[in-house]
């Protein structure tokens, strides 16, 4: 729109250069402002004290790599939404466990090592499967779990060694690999820097990386796409925990002593240099660099009030006001980036969005009951999906009764009725998000059972949900591929990676199939997508990954004509292709417009079943508010003949 009217006008549209877009949208944008501006105003206020010299430099590394240890982690974490405040216990206890095994009972270092590895892989464990199986907020589990390692760690040590500080010796390879030092450059630097690395890489490259901002950024709609959301907590848990051991190990090898108390300062001090970082705190959003940043940012301030003179206790208080300051700043920035500032401009000769032109529209927000005409796809003559006698039950209440109901290729079901009818049961039940208390699903004629919403996704089903499955926060080409990385895969073995880029082109060349032009560039932020766009990605997405079954949940419920009008075509598209389509929508209108056959649901049971052409527009209204057929099934549900109950 922008762009034809500036074409019209002459006048430029508010799309800015393709390098100022890709710098909006970097969640570490705000973190380098930052860093430069403190690195500044310390290396002027500490001038000629030393700190911008080889020690100096040395000294707030070195401060920043053992918290970035656990910092980039925990970060990591937070993408995905949960928060692991057990890190500061867990440093304690690993320290602990090293001094106590070889410093106490002369066990070998690598063997004490060992042990704290595995305490550390258990805790994260037992923290990841609470948060996933009780549904307790992570805040509140890993609270606790703080609390009950630090006891842990300062009993035990007591009733072991008797003292909570026990001391420790470390030579040869032991040293060298955990308090090795160049001058004043010491050996933590390099475990930051390999940390770092190897999470920006999973981040970034791996299928690991789409699956964490997707979960962070809406935990279902990741689940609905086939990602293991569970799994992959718990496995996240256990990075920050094995991050947290590793640093209490390091600190004990550093200075030869083991304390149970040691890491309590990293139980806020890893979020903070997150959140300063540019990482949501909501999740899905964020990146291993700003993490990085928002840590060397703590690292300079605590060194740099040394170097100034001012007492050290201030620290607290300048990393306080500057979490505040780089949360408004991190904020802005991303509401920037998703405005039309951070979106590529398409030639001015590109329609917004193409629809097809026999569709008109009524100005109370319905597309009109004018038929589209059919797409040159055909039926198939068998259905691809058959729900037979399918109820579902929660806790003692009948959601759906015995509902019968299949789709064939080429053609369109509509399930109508209005809100409570079970509707959303109905498919979820189909595409593998619930079970069925009873009754049977077939795929191409044979009983199958779905256990999870992957498993549908593999024999052809796919949904598109009314919060359009699609994360806001994401890039066009990430949602695309989301579920379905191994398709955009490059590379071999241990090398092997996500090939972004090719996912944004096939993400935009797939939505021009379906006439939707405006987007050029695949990085763009869905939330920067119309509502028309969303559900475009969600149809081309589902039909690339080999969809047969596309089932379209209240698809235009917050749209207005024009972008209806899209995606009433995009319908006819997806059946003009073979696809089955299955349209869950409680407008009359839109229904008619497009669909072939129709099922009508009251309370749970189908009142009503017809074809295109047999009832008018006025008939199916009746319906939907109980009139006529409607009043006698339910009548005979009341009574027994329909639910069997």
């Amino acid at each position: 729109m922008a762009v034809r009217k500036a074409a019209r006008t002459g006048r430029k549209a508010s799309f800015a250069p393709a390098g100022i877009r890709r710098l909006i949208r970097q969640p570490e944008l705000a973190a380098t402002g930052a860093l430069a501006l403190v690195y500044a105003i310390f290396v002027f206020t500490t001038f000629g004290t030393g700190f911008v010299s080889g020690t100096g430099t040395a000294a707030w590394l070195d401060t920043a790599a053992e918290l970035g240890i656990v910092a980039v982690p925990v970060g990591v974490l937070m993408m995905a939404g949960e928060f692991d405040l057990s890190i500061g216990s867990m440093v304690g206890a690993a320290s602990i466990i090293v001094a106590v095994g070889s410093g106490y009972y002369s066990l070998p270092i690598a063997v004490s090592v060992a042990i704290a590895m595995v305490v550390a892989v258990l805790v994260g464990i037992a923290n990841g499967l609470l948060v996933v199986r009780t549904g307790l907020p992570s805040f509140i589990v890993t609270l606790a779990a703080n609390l009950v390692l630090a006891g842990a760690a300062l009993g035990l040590s007591r009733l072991l060694a008797n003292t909570s500080t026990v001391s420790v010796s470390t030579n040869g390879l032991d040293r060298a690999i955990f308090a090795g030092a160049w001058g004043n450059f010491n050996i933590s630097i390099v475990w930051w820097a390999g940390v770092s690395l190897v999470a920006a890489w999973v981040l970034l490259k791996t299928r690991y990386g789409n699956w964490i901002f997707a979960t962070g950024g809406n935990a279902d709609v990741a689940r609905r796409a086939g990602v293991p959301v569970d799994r992959l907590k718990v496995m996240l848990f256990v990075m920050t925990a094995v991050a947290a051991a590793l640093v209490g190990v390091i600190q004990t090898a550093e200075f030869q002593t083991g304390n149970a108390l040691n890491g309590a300062g990293f139980v806020f001090e890893a979020p903070i240099a997150a959140v300063i970082g540019g990482v949501l705190l909501t999740g899905g959003y964020g990146s291993v660099l700003g993490v990085i940043l928002g840590t060397t940012i703590y690292g300079i301030v605590n060194i740099g009030l040394f170097y100034t003179g001012l007492p050290t206790e201030w620290a607290q208080t300048y990393i306080g006001v500057l979490l505040v300051l780089a949360v408004l700043a991190n904020s802005f920035f991303r509401r920037l980036a998703m405005t039309r500032t951070a979106v590529a401009a398409a030639p001015a000769t590109m329609p917004e969005a193409s629809a097809p032109s026999h569709t008109t529209a009524r100005s109370d927000s319905n597309v009109s009951a004018t038929r589209f005409a059919h797409g040159g796809g055909g039926q198939r003559s068998t259905p691809i999906i058959e729900l037979h006698r399918i109820s579902r039950r929660f806790e003692g209440t009948w959601a759906l009764t015995e509902v019968t109901a299949h789709v064939k290729g080429g053609e369109v079901l509509c399930l109508l009725g209005d809100n409570g009818a079970g509707k959303s049961t109905l498919i979820k039940i189909m595409d593998g998000a619930l079970a069925p208390t009873t009754g049977r699903i077939s795929i191409d004629g044979t009983p199958v059972v779905f256990t999870s919403p992957r498993d549908a996704l593999r024999l052809g089903v796919a949904t598109a949900y009314q919060d359009v499955g699609a994360i806001p926060l994401m890039s066009v080409g990430r949602n695309f591929v989301l579920g379905g990385e191994q398709d955009v895969t490059a590379g071999w073995g241990p090398f092997s990676h996500m090939d972004v880029a090719a996912a944004n082109r096939i993400a935009i060349a797939q939505l021009r199939e379906l006439g939707i032009e405006r987007l050029v560039d695949g990085s763009q932020l869905v939330g920067t997508m119309s509502g028309g766009e969303r559900q475009a990605l969600a149809i081309s997405r589902a039909t690339r990954f080999g969809a047969r079954v596309l089932i379209l949940d209240e698809p235009t419920s917050a749209l207005g004509v024009k972008e209806t009008t899209v995606v009433l075509g995009l319908i006819e598209k997806a059946r003009a292709r073979g696809l089955g389509v299955v349209l869950v929508t409680h407008n009359v209108n839109n229904a008619l417009s497009v669909g072939d056959r129709f099922t009508m649901l009251a309370h749970g049971v189908v009142t009503a079943e017809f074809t295109r052409g047999e009832k008018s527009r006025e008939e199916v209204l009746d319906l939907m508010a109980g009139g006529g057929v409607a009043t006698q099934a339910l009548g005979l549900r009341g009574s027994g003949a329909v639910s069997g109950v």
